[in-house]
C-alpha cells in the first residue's frame, strides 16, 4: 500500500465532465492498493494519517492532527501509485491487487475516515479522473 497525504485549501474531482465531489481546506489522499496489503495493514495506514501531525499548532510548528483540525477529507484510489517504473518505459502494475480486492480495502479504508464524524469525499473507483487541487504549503507526505 502506498498513500500520498497533501495538504489543501481545496479539491474536487471531476468525471466525465461533471464534479462528482469536491472538499475545502484539508487533506487528499492518494491511496494505492498492492496484492499483498491487508486489512490490518488499512487499520495501521489509516490510523497513522489519523495521527499525523500536518497543521501548525500554536507554536507555528507542525503538530496538529486531523482529527484536532476537523478539516475535510478527500480519499481517491490511484493504481498509478503502485506502478514499478524499474524496467524498460512501460509501468509495470503487476504488484496491484485485483479490482475486487482494492475495492474491498479502499472501501474499508473511506469507512475509517468516515467514522471520524468528519466531512469525508471520495472520487469515483476505477473511473477516469480529473483532480484539481491548490496545495497548502505545500504540505505532502508519502506512506
Amino acid at each position: 500500500m502506498k498513500t500520498v497525504i497533501q495538504r489543501v485549501n481545496y479539491c474536487k474531482v471531476v468525471v466525465a465532465e461533471k464534479v462528482v465531489s469536491s472538499i475545502n481546506k484539508g487533506i487528499l489522499i492518494l491511496i494505492g492498493i498492492e496484492k499483498s496489503d491487508t486489512f490490518d495493514m488499512v487499520n495501521r495506514y489509516s490510523e497513522k494519517i489519523l495521527k499525523l501531525g500536518i497543521f501548525k499548532n500554536s507554536n507555528g510548528k507542525l503538530g496538529r492532527t486531523i482529527l484536532e483540525e476537523k478539516c475535510d477529507i478527500m480519499i481517491i484510489s490511484q493504481i498509478t501509485l503502485i506502478a514499478n517504473l524499474n524496467k524498460g518505459k512501460k509501468p509495470d502494475f503487476s504488484n496491484s491487487a485485483t479490482v475486487d480486492d482494492a475495492k474491498r480495502l479502499y472501501s474499508h479504508f473511506v469507512d475509517i475516515f468516515k467514522e471520524t464524524g468528519l466531512n469525508v469525499k471520495t472520487g469515483e473507483f476505477g473511473e477516469y479522473m480529473k483532480v484539481e487541487l491548490e496545495n497548502d504549503g505545500p504540505v505532502t507526505f508519502i506512506i
